[in-house]
């Protein structure tokens, strides 16, 4: 991480990242067989961390979802910013490697409970039309993934530094979700 940090994704190779651990060159090798693999690994574990947080948050709501909702799009936010280069990672083209779908062998993230974020929000979601807190007419999934564009979005454009610097405060960035919670929960004139 802290190779991509502070030279970016070029600069990452398994020669680089032994030297950084004080190993031999070829010590990174009985792990990965690859710079892909080496990838994938960290990506990997980007998508563990995101989806605690997001575990998290939905915890600390009580059952509410709407403040489900809420908490889990800050903690989004919170760890894109928190994790700039995890985040780039993770959601860039080199993150499964041999163009695939897995991060390292057997490692798939839609089979892995343990990195699938999104299954959280889609799962969210259908407790709450389940507990009749949201119509159900608009599929869990279909839900999950706009706000998920949403919360993305919001955050590359914030750790690319798409907003000058002082433009909007971090109160103001969390209001943004707090209003998209709200058209989500039918307030402020949407539908549910």
């Amino acid at each position: 991480m802290d190779i991509l940090s502070e030279k970016g994704l070029g600069a990452l190779s398994l020669r680089e990242a032994a030297r950084r651990a004080g190993v031999s060159h070829a010590a990174p090798y009985r792990h990965f067989r690859n710079k892909e693999k080496l990838i994938g690994a960290i990506a990997l574990e980007g998508f563990r961390l995101l989806t605690v947080s997001l575990e998290q948050a939905i915890e600390s709501a009580g059952g509410k979802g709407r403040e489900e909702l809420r908490l889990s799009g800050r903690a989004y936010v919170e760890f894109a910013l928190s994790h700039p280069e995890y985040l780039k990672l993770m959601f860039s083209a080199d993150r499964f490697p041999d163009g695939g779908k897995c991060f390292q062998d057997g490692d798939c993230i839609h089979n892995n409970e343990d990195v699938d974020a999104f299954a959280k929000i889609r799962d969210l979601f259908a407790r709450a039309i389940a507990r009749g807190e949201l119509s159900g007419h608009y599929p869990p999934e279909a839900l999950a993934l706009l706000v998920w564009s949403q919360v993305h979005g919001l955050s590359h454009i914030l750790i690319e530094g798409q907003i000058p610097p002082g433009t909007i405060s971090d109160d103001e960035i969390m209001a943004v979700i707090d209003i998209q919670v709200g058209y989500i929960w039918g307030e402020n004139g949407a539908a549910s």
